[in-house]
């Protein structure tokens, strides 16, 4: 049986200030009307149990608002945050809502998570829906003091970077040393797993674009802007819009350069394409500022 070859696209823009701002349009759809995707198993479970345990250090890293501008207010300060500070917060994860007949449903696995894809049809076409799972800030805060402990745990050379079979290793001594962890709170078994998969795809994946890629019915993924969601080719529908958007550029630029660190390359304002097979015989294209 053949290997899924898979395609990506990645691209950043450069956005001046002068520039129309209509080059990135939201489209206005009414709200779904279908039944809401149950959330991954647990997830409130887990916030609970980390709040009643009163973990150490856990409560101080989510507080409403970042510790600079705390102290700033405080002391009567002004703001030192930057313009791009403030666009950054202005510009959060978006959500797409749609509505329309699902066509079709069906289930995909990445790395211990186990999610839910919806093709919906709409007016302006097709549309690919992903169950992405969704942490609360307590929950968030135990995933990054994990990070940190698993950081200084796990040693990665370069060749868990291109080698398949080391990279395959190293998730491995991840999953078992992630597991290790998350169970010292006692937390069910299938809240450690969904928590776990979070950790590979973040720690040593492209994050929430692993769910896709994991999605055996695609063959292109498109990141072109932050501003835009991502947008897969799929082999039963052809090309649709996702509900998946990347925080921001730097992301984009970040997940562009460990594409390229797997196939021993760079990819950096100096050299701003890349066009590349990866060792799992998927094809990479990124371009960034100012070819793009």
């Amino acid at each position: 049986m053949s290997k899924k070859k898979i395609k990506y696209h990645f691209k950043k823009h450069h956005v001046k200030e002068h520039e129309n701002k209509k080059t990135f349009q939201k489209i206005n759809v009414p709200v779904p009307s279908f039944k809401k995707i149950e959330e991954p198993t647990g997830v409130k479970k887990i916030d609970q149990a980390i709040i009643n345990q009163e973990i150490p250090g856990i409560k101080k890293e989510f507080s409403s608002k970042p510790p600079r501008e705390e102290v700033e207010k405080k002391l009567g300060l002004p703001s030192s945050a930057t313009s791009e500070d403030k666009k950054e917060e202005e510009n959060p994860i978006k959500e797409i809502k749609i509505s329309g007949p699902i066509v079709n449903t069906y289930t995909i696995v990445s790395n211990d998570i186990v999610t839910k894809v919806n093709i919906i049809k709409t007016q302006q076409g097709m549309f690919y829906q992903v169950k992405i799972p969704e942490l609360s800030k307590p929950t968030r805060a135990l995933l990054e003091t994990t990070k940190q402990k698993l950081i200084g745990m796990i040693d990665i050379g370069a060749a868990e970077i291109t080698d398949i079979n080391a990279i395959e290793k190293l998730k491995e001594d991840l999953r078992k040393k992630s597991i290790e962890l998350l169970q010292r709170f006692r937390l069910p078994s299938e809240n450690v797993k969904l928590l776990t998969g979070v950790l590979i795809n973040e720690m040593i994946g492209l994050g929430n674009i692993e769910l896709v890629i994991s999605d055996p019915n695609l063959e292109e993924v498109v990141i072109a802007s932050s501003k835009e969601p991502v947008r897969v080719y799929h082999k039963g529908y052809g090309w649709m819009p996702t509900n998946i958007f990347l925080e921001n550029e730097k992301q984009i630029e970040n997940y562009s350069a460990i594409i390229a660190r797997r196939v021993g390359r760079q990819i950096t304002t100096l050299t701003p394409m890349l066009d590349a097979h990866l060792i799992t015989g998927d094809r990479v294209n990124s371009v960034l500022y100012p070819i793009c």
